[in-house]
């Protein structure tokens, strides 16, 4: 976790903190595609682009066992598989639902500027994902991803730019992003500049000594407490820093301390799902 320079009025760190996918599959980073079910060429062409996208991704590795003959069923959220997928890892049923295109028409001008019709592919791929862990735990059952794309003189290659754009979905959904907060400090006391453009020029570690320092000596210094939590917090200590920002908040009140202890606490409560 990087703590940058900080140049708005109000000091703030700012800190990359991994948050989770919209399909939170935990610690998992590998994935198993045990089954697939649909045409076979389209089976195929999904599970090479999955393998591209997953590859270029750089978060997932992709294991293919649908030559196995494993089986996944379920019923309602509940799912039982033939050959589990390593403990470690998620394993992914993907039935191919959708694999076409249609001719289309739409209303033109050419150069000359009259009318004209022209014709074009709009290809459609449909995808139904379930994921799972080696307890059968589901994350995901039959959930749909669709995309369309066109192309203007080719059926096959309308189909393949709607399979990139539905396993892009399905990748997005399930990929953990960093995302980019702010946490503010508060430089209220005069004695806690120096601290602060410590942290603020890179020296997080220096100025976690100094706040530590200053409480040896004046242990209810609310301002300086709150500090050392925003330090600790963005150096992904988030156990030790909620304590610390309940004890300022009892000291001095501020709506800023309340504020940032409660995205703190979000963060602690999303890496700790991200660690399941």
């Amino acid at each position: 976790m990087l703590a940058l320079l900080a140049t708005a009025c109000a000091p703030r760190l700012y800190v990359n903190v991994l948050q989770p996918a919209a399909v939170n599959l935990g610690a998992a980073k590998k994935l198993t595609l045990l089954e697939s079910q649909g045409r076979e060429s389209a089976r195929e062409a999904v599970v090479q682009e999955l393998k591209n996208q997953a590859q270029a991704n750089g978060y997932f590795s992709l294991e293919d066992r649908t030559a196995d003959g494993v089986t996944v069923k379920f019923s309602g959220r509940n799912v039982s598989v033939s050959s589990p997928p390593a403990a470690d890892a998620v394993g992914l049923r993907i039935d191919v639902t959708e694999w076409n295109a249609d001719k289309e028409q739409e209303q033109g001008k050419d150069k000359k500027g009259n009318a004209v019709v022209k014709e074009y592919w709009m290809g459609r791929v449909q995808l139904l994902v379930t994921a799972f862990d080696s307890t059968g735990r589901t994350f995901a059952v039959e959930k749909l991803y669709r995309a369309t794309a066109r192309d203007d003189a080719d059926e096959d290659a309308s189909i393949l730019s709607a399979a990139r754009g539905v396993v892009r979905q399905l990748l997005d959904d399930v990929t953990p992003v960093y995302v980019q907060k702010a946490i503010q400090l508060d430089d209220e006391e005069e004695g806690q500049k120096v601290i602060i453009d410590m942290a603020r020029n890179g020296n997080v570690p220096g100025a976690i000594d100094a706040e530590r320092q200053l409480l040896g000596k004046s242990p209810n210094d609310a301002n300086a407490i709150f500090n050392l939590a925003v330090l600790l917090d963005s150096q992904g200590l988030y156990k030790d820093a909620l304590p610390l920002y309940d004890q300022a908040a009892k000291l001095r009140p501020k709506q800023l301390y309340f504020d940032v202890r409660r995205e703190c606490a979000q963060r602690l409560a999303d890496a700790e799902s991200l660690a399941r």
